[in-house]
C-alpha cells in the first residue's frame, strides 16, 4: 500500500510542473523566474520537506527505517539547498546591500534627468548659439523640464539679445508647463518685458495671471509686491522725475565729522509726517497688497504721528493678509511689540504679541526668541526707560588745589629763577 504523505508530495510535484509548465509556454524566452512563481516552488519545497519528516516516523526499525532515515537527510538537504539556490540572490543581497550599495550605488533604478552642464560650460566660454543648441537637444527628451526652458531663455535674452525670441520659448513652456512651474515662467517672463524690452505695462499684465491663477498664495503675493512697485513708462524712457523740478542742493558745512545726521538737519524738508501719510494712503489706495508702503505706514504712525492704536490696525492687517511668509509675520509680530513698549502702559499688549508668536510658530527659532524676550520683557522696559538728566551748576571757589599765584611758594623758596609770569612788574620810577 502506497503511503498517503507521498501521494500529497507527489500531487504538490505535479501541480508545480503543470503551473510551470503554463507560465513557460505563455513566456517569450529569456524573461526571469516572477516572484510569485517563486513562491509557489518554495511551498512545493516545504511540502517535500514535511513528507520526509512523515516517512523517517513510518519506518524506524529495521533495513528499512535506516534506509527511510537516510532518504529522509538527502530530502532535507536536497531542499534545502534548493530553496537556498531559489532565493540566494535576495538573501545576500539582504545582508550585502550596505557594503554592495556603497560600491555600485544600489540596486534602485536610476531616473533619466537632463544634463544642463556641457550648455552652462559652453555659455560661460561665450558661445550661446551651441549652449541654445545643447540645451534643445535635452529639451528634445524632456520637453517639460522648466530648468532647460528657463536656461535657454535667460540665454536669448541676456546674451543673445533677442528678447522676441525668449518670451516665445516661455510662451512654448507655459502650453507643457506643469501647475507648479507655470509662475516661474511668468515671473521671468515679466523680467523680459521689463528690463529688456521696457514694457512695464505687458509686465504688469503678466504678473496679473499669477494672482488670477494662484489666488492667496505665497508667489501671488509676490506678484502683488512687484505690481506695487512696477516702474512707470517715464522712468524707462529715462526721465525718472517726469514733470518734477529737478532737486536744488544746499551749500552745507564739507567737514562734517562724527554728527549723527551727516549734515541732513540743514536740507530743508519738503514734506511733513502728514504729507507722508496722504502719500501713502494714496500708493495704498491704488495697491492695497503693497506690503512696503502698508509698514512704512504703521511706523509713521507709531513715530512721529504718535498713533500706536493706528500702526497697530495697520501691521494686523499685513499679518491676516493671505500669502504672506512666516519671517514677515514674525517680524511684524515683533515691531507689535516694540511699538507697545514705547508707551506708557503696553506691556501688557507686547506680551500678547509674542505669546502669539510662540503659539503660531511652535519649536521655531522666532518663538524661542520671543519666548526668551517674555522672560526679559521687564527688564527691556526698565532699560528703555529714560534716566533724569542731572545738571550741575557753576563751580564755585578754588578748586582742589588750584591757587591764585602758582609759582609765588616756588619763587619764594628758590631765589634765582625766573620772574614768575604772575607777578606784575616793579614800577622803576618809584
Amino acid at each position: 500500500m502506497i503511503n498517503p504523505n507521498l501521494l500529497i508530495v507527489a500531487s504538490g510535484w505535479m501541480a508545480l510542473v503543470l503551473i510551470w509548465s503554463i507560465w513557460r509556454f505563455r513566456t517569450p524566452a529569456g524573461e526571469s523566474v516572477p516572484t510569485w512563481l517563486k513562491w509557489v516552488m518554495t511551498a512545493n519545497l516545504l511540502l517535500s520537506l514535511w513528507g520526509g519528516a512523515q516517512l523517517a516516523k513510518a519506518f524506524t526499525a529495521g533495513m528499512q527505517g535506516g534506509l527511510a532515515q537516510l532518504a529522509a537527510m538527502a530530502v532535507y538537504m536536497g531542499g534545502f539547498l534548493a530553496i537556498f539556490l531559489l532565493w540566494h540572490r535576495s538573501i545576500l543581497g539582504f545582508f550585502a546591500s550596505s557594503v554592495t550599495n556603497a560600491i555600485d550605488g544600489g540596486s534602485q533604478p536610476v531616473v533619466p534627468k537632463p544634463f544642463y552642464s556641457r550648455a552652462n560650460a559652453l555659455r560661460k566660454q561665450a558661445e550661446f548659439e551651441p549652449a541654445v543648441t545643447e540645451i534643445e537637444s535635452q529639451l528634445a527628451r524632456f520637453p517639460t523640464d522648466a530648468e532647460g526652458w528657463l536656461l535657454k531663455a535667460s540665454i536669448l535674452a541676456e546674451n543673445l539679445k533677442q528678447p522676441q525670441l525668449a518670451l516665445i520659448a516661455l510662451d512654448e513652456f507655459l502650453v507643457v508647463a506643469d501647475a507648479s512651474d507655470r509662475p516661474t515662467a511668468y515671473l521671468q517672463q515679466a523680467d523680459v518685458q521689463l528690463n529688456h524690452l521696457h514694457q512695464p505695462e505687458a509686465a504688469r499684465v503678466t504678473l496679473q495671471k499669477i494672482s488670477l491663477e494662484y489666488p492667496d498664495t505665497e508667489v501671488a503675493r509676490l506678484a502683488q509686491q512687484r505690481i506695487a512697485h512696477l516702474p512707470t513708462e517715464a522712468w524707462m524712457k529715462g526721465n525718472p522725475l517726469g514733470e518734477r523740478e529737478l532737486l536744488t542742493v544746499v551749500q552745507h558745512e564739507v567737514q562734517i565729522g562724527l554728527t549723527l545726521d551727516h549734515g541732513a538737519s540743514l536740507l530743508p524738508s519738503d514734506r511733513t509726517p502728514d504729507d507722508l501719510r496722504e502719500e501713502l494712503t494714496l500708493m495704498l489706495v491704488q495697491n492695497p497688497s503693497d506690503n512696503e508702503s502698508r509698514e512704512r505706514l504703521a511706523r509713521l504712525y507709531a513715530g512721529e504721528l504718535q498713533r500706536p492704536d493706528l500702526a497697530h490696525t495697520e501691521l494686523e492687517h499685513l499679518i491676516s493678509s493671505p500669502g504672506q511668509r512666516d519671517r514677515e509675520i514674525l517680524r511684524w509680530l515683533n515691531l507689535i511689540a516694540d511699538i507697545h513698549l514705547r508707551q506708557p502702559d503696553g506691556l501688557t499688549d507686547a506680551r500678547l504679541a509674542l505669546n502669539r508668536i510662540v503659539e503660531r510658530f511652535p519649536g521655531s527659532a522666532g518663538a524661542h526668541v520671543a519666548a526668551q524676550r517674555l522672560s526679559l520683557l521687564k527688564l527691556e522696559v526698565a532699560r528703555g526707560a529714560e534716566e533724569p538728566t542731572l545738571h550741575l551748576g557753576p563751580p564755585t571757589g578754588n578748586l582742589g588745589l588750584a591757587t591764585d599765584r602758582r609759582f609765588s611758594a616756588t619763587h619764594t623758596n628758590l631765589p634765582g629763577l625766573l620772574r614768575d609770569p604772575e607777578t606784575p612788574e616793579p614800577d622803576e620810577s618809584k
